[in-house]
Formats: structure tokens, sequence, C-alpha cells
């Protein structure tokens, strides 16, 4: 089977990794932290809450745009969640429930464009 080189300038950013997949070069997430939600608008990727190491439960919310390969702050979430989910839905991300430490809740909030 013949295998076609091509190299990161063809791919327009995005660079071949084993097999067909296509991975794009990315800037780290700005606010280290672990299970944050996330949900996709348009073409952005929103990270939100999340348990960051020593800042506990988290209010960040950033979006991700890969067309320019930049994460952006969005604004801070009223509620600080971890344990949360999200969903996108007509241009807008929804985000329910959290831990606070102690209990499970469910808070809504709305985010998007």
């Amino acid at each position: 089977m013949a295998h076609s080189v091509e190299n990161e300038a063809q791919l327009g950013g995005w660079s071949r990794a084993e097999g067909s997949i296509l991975r794009h070069k990315r800037e780290p997430v700005p606010t280290a932290r672990e299970k944050p939600a996330v949900g996709v608008v348009g073409r952005e990727l929103y990270a939100v809450g999340g348990w960051g190491f020593g800042h506990g439960y988290g209010h960040t919310l950033e979006v991700y745009v890969p067309a320019t390969g930049q994460w952006r702050s969005g604004p801070r979430m009223p509620t600080a969640r971890d344990l949360l989910a999200a969903a996108a839905i007509s241009g807008e991300v929804y985000v329910v429930g959290r831990h606070d430490g102690d209990a499970f809740s469910g808070p809504l909030e709305i985010f998007g464009h």
C-alpha cells in the first residue's frame, strides 16, 4: 500500500498522527484543572468549571478557538463547579450540576456568544 507524505504546511497547521488521525498543534488550556465539562458552540470549545489544583472548585470558563489555536477567557461563572455537566444547544452552553465538597446540587447557567 502506498503512503503519501504530508508536511504541516500542506495540512494547514494540522499534523498527521499514526493511522489517519489528524492532530492540531495547540496551546495548553490556561487554567490547570481536572474534570471540567465541555461543550462545542459553532467552531469553539468551551471548557467550564472543574477542580483546580491550589484554587478548589472552578469559576473558570475558557474558550478554545481552533482557527487561531488560542484560548480566551470567558465570563467568570457565578457558581463554582466540579463534577458538572455541559451541553451545547442552539449556540449556547448549558451548565448544570455541581459538587461543593459536601453535597450535589443543580443550578443551571447558560453561556454563549
